[in-house]
């Protein structure tokens, strides 16, 4: 818990907890995982505008927004169950969903390994073929609990090919608090909230 407290104090209050931060930093939990991100340069982070579709964690251009950006990133996270146990089962149910849902071409390619700068192993993989053409490349960390992940999604191959770069610095910015959210993660939050309204 020490690294935790120790990044929160680390963190400006105002990356935690404003809605756009421009190469703003923040956290990303749930009751089984609690990890940080830093959008890149030129990109915001952004805590409000993909609530509704359940991502609380969404980064896109400077100058642009959630709505209307052609290339977004957003962090999630996903627990290891019967079936899902590494990053290659991960993938594979991902594409055989798409298939299900109506995306037959839809295809994944693993393409590099990353080391993040906290020392952390990351696999990237790119996904192509969904029925609404858009291009993709995610990110994959293996916890003990849970794979999270970052995804960069863009309209078109010439969009992707020029968000790669800054996907990869975030990417590297994934940094693991804690597999469990507890009291203390909980009352750590609070108190650097409170720190930013006063």
């Amino acid at each position: 818990m020490k690294a935790l407290l120790t990044l929160l104090c680390l963190l400006p209050a105002a990356a935690l907890f404003a809605s756009i931060v421009p190469e703003g930093s923040g956290i990303i939990y749930g009751k089984d995982h609690v990890f940080s991100l830093q959008a890149p340069k030129g990109w915001v982070l952004d805590n409000e505008s993909g609530v509704s579709m359940g991502v609380h964690a969404v980064f896109y251009k400077e100058g642009s927004t959630w709505a209307d950006s052609r290339s977004v990133a957003y962090a999630r996270s996903r627990p290891l169950e019967e079936g899902v146990q590494t990053i290659d089962d991960t993938v594979r149910k991902l594409i055989a969903d798409f298939h299900q849902g109506g995306s037959p071409d839809y295809q994944g390619k693993k393409v590099r390994e990353i080391e993040t700068e906290s020392g952390k192993k990351g696999v990237i993989y790119h996904f192509s073929g969904d029925k609404w053409g858009n291009f993709e490349a995610v990110c994959y960390f293996k916890e003990e609990k849970t794979i999270n992940f970052v995804v960069l999604s863009c309209r078109g191959k010439d969009d992707f090919d020029s968000a790669l770069e800054s996907f990869l610095e975030l990417s590297k910015s994934y940094t693991f608090i804690s597999d469990e959210y507890t009291l203390e993660v909980k009352e750590a939050f609070e108190k650097a909230k409170e720190a930013e309204e006063n």
